[in-house]
């Protein structure tokens, strides 16, 4: 499925867990319910998105885990409450995207662009996020910090881009020393 060409496809509740859709053209295509995780026998890996335009996609309560979306185009994507643990989003670009209530714990988001996106209730707990673009994103309600007893569970923000548009949950502002303000 290399470079395949699904732009708007009706693709709901389809399995693609371990498929290589490297450089694929899914923009606009509907995949509510869709499973690009790996097999129940982990004998295979997550789909590899790496590179694939996937811009409007709606992929609401897709589980996505273990899936690579290195420098994916996710611009306008619909991810709400879908499963993105652990999965490589490095470079990844979710412009105007809403990810509300999505799980992003244990991923890696460094240079991704989440612009404008709704992060509202996200799971970013030991998420990387150095040098992400977070420019007037809505992350109220979204877990950055977790205290368990002697140890602490925080997202990682150096060099991130926010803004005074950038919305933040109830008592917490990025590191002064690590985030770059941009006005």
């Amino acid at each position: 499925l290399i470079g395949c060409d699904l732009r708007g496809a009706d693709l709901r509740g389809i399995s693609l867990g371990g498929a290589d859709l490297r450089g694929a053209d899914l923009s606009w295509a509907y995949m509510k319910g869709a499973n690009l995780a790996p097999t129940s026998n982990n004998l295979d890996r997550g789909a590899n998105l790496r590179g694939a335009n996937l811009t409007g996609v709606i992929l609401t309560g897709a589980n996505l885990d273990g899936v690579n979306l290195q420098g994916a185009i996710l611009n306008y994507a619909e991810l709400t409450g879908a499963g993105l643990e652990g999965v490589r989003l490095r470079g990844a670009i979710f412009a105007n995207s809403n990810l509300s209530q999505a799980n992003l714990s244990n991923t890696l988001l460094d240079g991704a662009n989440l612009q404008g996106s709704n992060l509202i209730g996200v799971d970013l707990l030991s998420a990387s996020l150095k040098g992400a673009n977070l420019i007037a994103s809505d992350l109220r309600e979204a877990q950055l910090i977790l205290k368990e007893e002697d140890k602490v569970f925080t997202v990682e923000l150096a060099g991130a881009k926010v803004s005074d548009e950038t919305t933040w949950p109830k008592e917490f502002a990025p590191p002064n020393t690590t985030a770059v303000v941009d006005r």
